[in-house]
């Protein structure tokens, strides 16, 4: 078909006119889009703005270090770093925009790169952050400081704020937003993009991040710094535990004082539209306890042991969310390479398990699950550990169940108190979810005994190589042998404090309370474990294994339970339950070793009149 010049020529206008109108509404847009921006920079409260940091100010180069990151307030409160632990200028990481990466080794490590500001920090403070936490590797409580005035080894006094991302206890597990505030019962209100909650994040996730509430309690000296006479960036002031952040930090603000609901918003807002994250408006949420919503309670010897027998008759407490111990741990006030630990942990959510661990240098655990045919929170029991220079082992009412022995035992050589503690972890993935509805919750302590290591002098123990030293039987408060807790720590949602510790007819209670029941024996009654909704079966741990998993499942009423192992050919390997249980979460363990089965593909079955699921796990020799 042949076209007229003249349709041509008005084709071609028409075409013209139109891409002139989008281009028009484009740049309307934009320009409705930077008023916008500048509308909601204009809005930007100054009034108490001591610091403002933002990552498009820096002139560097993609990947040169930062060691001067220019204050925008107009204070001169600039962030400076010096010798090789700088962190890095990074370009088009945030909506095109800059950021600035603070890296640490690990979470746990004695390096790392951090910022300084000579900003000493008032009663008050709003602090507002637009980061992500950017570690790929996830360790146990591997916490990411953001920034702090809070300086490190102050457990007791919080003598600052602090603002981090956590990371949980395995890698799937999303961060935590969480903060540090001075002052025990301090309150904060902690956002979100505007809202209240949830306080998670995903890995390399960007978030505008805000902290509004007390800035610093006192002026007293730790580690030879004065509390609150500066603020870092990257990791707490006078870092002595290698608490370094791995964060990208695109922008800072940080009041002296506690902004308005409608003048944080207008920051939110703001640095929303910035950076195109979507913000929303919610009200302030109600007053929040500061991280340390309830309380706990904790109680540990003055004296510390360096090997021996430990003993302990307990019961725990059932209840999703929590777990009940029995413990040594070396106090150490330097690096986490001198970390040295023995557990004895029961959890409220399992009611056929205890779980032991070694932890050394660097808090590495060596943990293992074992499963009891009994439940642990109806009734007491014997529970114990023989630590010795080449083995820890183990027993329960009595008999060694496990024995850790090679070169991690090895290192286990500095004096450890003895310690028994309730406390309300922060790890979902590990202990459950928690629901404070089930509160109060008080495990019971019959007594403790310590034995001394004495090879071939003893009469107690594996081998008679232990000498019963002292029986501790509760039967009051001995303030020459114990001491009750008055702290916390950064993974632990509860404050222990020394009135939650209870004596009633020669037995110990320890509480964990809200804080108005603190100091009150309220109630000793059983309380039962959370029934699960369904039934499930969980893929087994660690999977590959060798030679020993574990299969867990779920039964939400009485069952008639068979748990069995077949070969991919459908012959039955072994039967692991084969009876009636009650409503709960189970763990039962499977070893290959006895069975002498060779590497491959196993099958595994739960059956009950209900259910029916099959699973696959591997043995890999």
């Amino acid at each position: 078909m042949l076209t007229s010049p003249t349709t041509a020529f008005w084709a071609q206008n028409i075409n013209n006119t139109r891409m002139t109108k989008r281009l028009s509404l484009l740049l309307l847009a934009s320009a409705l889009v930077q008023t916008l921006y500048q509308t909601l920079y204009a809005q930007v409260p100054t009034t108490g703005l001591k610091l403002w940091l933002k990552a498009d100010d820096l002139r560097l180069a993609n990947g040169e270090s930062v060691s001067l990151w220019q204050d925008a307030s107009g204070n001169a409160h600039h962030a400076t770093s010096s010798g090789t632990a700088r962190p890095m200028f990074l370009q088009n990481q945030l909506n095109g925009r800059p950021v600035v990466r603070f890296s640490g080794t690990t979470g746990f490590s004695n390096t790392g790169t951090a910022m300084n500001i000579a900003l000493q920090t008032g009663s008050a403070v709003t602090a507002i952050v637009v980061a992500a936490n950017r570690r790929s590797l996830l360790v146990r409580e591997a916490v990411d400081v953001l920034l702090a005035s809070k300086t490190s080894g102050d457990p007791n006094q919080f003598t600052g704020f602090g603002l981090s991302t956590y990371n949980g206890f395995v890698s799937t597990t999303a961060r935590e937003i969480t903060a540090e505030a001075p002052g025990q019962g301090a309150t904060v209100r902690l956002r979100k993009n505007g809202r209240n909650a949830p306080l998670m994040l995903s890995q390399n996730e960007f978030a505008v991040i805000t902290y509004l509430g007390a800035g610093i309690a006192n002026r007293g000296t730790v580690n030879g710094q004065e509390a609150g006479s500066r603020v870092r960036l990257g990791s707490f002031v006078a870092e002595a535990q290698g608490l370094y952040g791995t964060n990208d930090i695109a922008e800072i603000l940080l009041y002296d004082r506690a902004l308005s609901q409608s003048e944080v918003i207008d920051i939110e807002n703001y640095l929303g539209q910035k950076y195109n994250i979507a913000t929303g408006s919610e009200p302030f949420a109600p007053v929040v306890i500061s991280g340390k919503p309830w309380r706990g309670a904790e109680y540990r010897t003055r004296e510390t042991f360096t090997y021996g027998r430990f003993e302990v008759r307990m019961r725990s407490v059932a209840g999703s969310g929590v777990l009940s111990s029995f413990f040594t741990y070396h106090p150490f006030t330097g690096g986490r390479e001198q970390w040295n630990e023995i557990d004895i942990e029961i959890l409220g959510r399992y009611s056929n398990e205890v779980q032991f661990n070694v932890i050394t240098a660097n808090e590495v655990s060596h943990a293992y699950r074992q499963v009891v045919n009994f439940n642990p929170h109806q009734d007491f029991h014997d529970y114990a550990f023989e630590w010795t220079p080449t083995y820890v082992a183990w027993f329960i009412d009595g008999r060694e169940v496990y024995r850790q022995t090679g070169p991690h035992i090895q290192t286990l050589t500095r004096p450890q108190k003895i310690m028994m503690n309730i406390w309300q972890p922060i790890y979902t993935d590990w202990t459950g979810p928690f629901d404070p509805r089930i509160l109060p919750l008080y495990p019971q302590y019959d007594n403790v005994r310590y034995y001394d290591f004495t090879p071939g002098r003893g009469s107690a123990g594996t081998d008679n190589n232990f000498s019963l030293r002292w029986v501790e039987n509760f039967d009051e408060f001995n303030p020459e042998r114990w001491e009750r807790a008055t702290h916390t720590w950064d993974a632990n949602n509860a404050l222990f404090v020394p009135e939650n510790v209870f004596f009633r007819n020669g037995v110990m209670f320890l509480g964990l309370t809200l804080p108005e029941q603190a100091g009150r024996l309220l109630s000793v009654s059983r309380t039962e474990a959370p029934v699960p909704t369904g039934f499930s079966l969980s893929q087994n741990y660690p999977n590959p294994f060798n030679p020993t998993t574990t299969i867990a499942y779920q039964l939400p009423k009485p069952s008639r339970v068979s748990l069995k192992v077949y070969d991919t050919l459908g012959r039955e390997i072994a039967t692991l339950v084969q009876t009636r249980q009650q409503a709960g979460e189970y763990r039962v363990q499977f070893s290959a070793e006895a069975l002498a089965l060779p590497s491959g593909v196993y099958l595994y079955r739960l059956q009950t009149e209900e259910f029916s699921q099959t699973k696959k796990m591997i043995l890999l020799k």
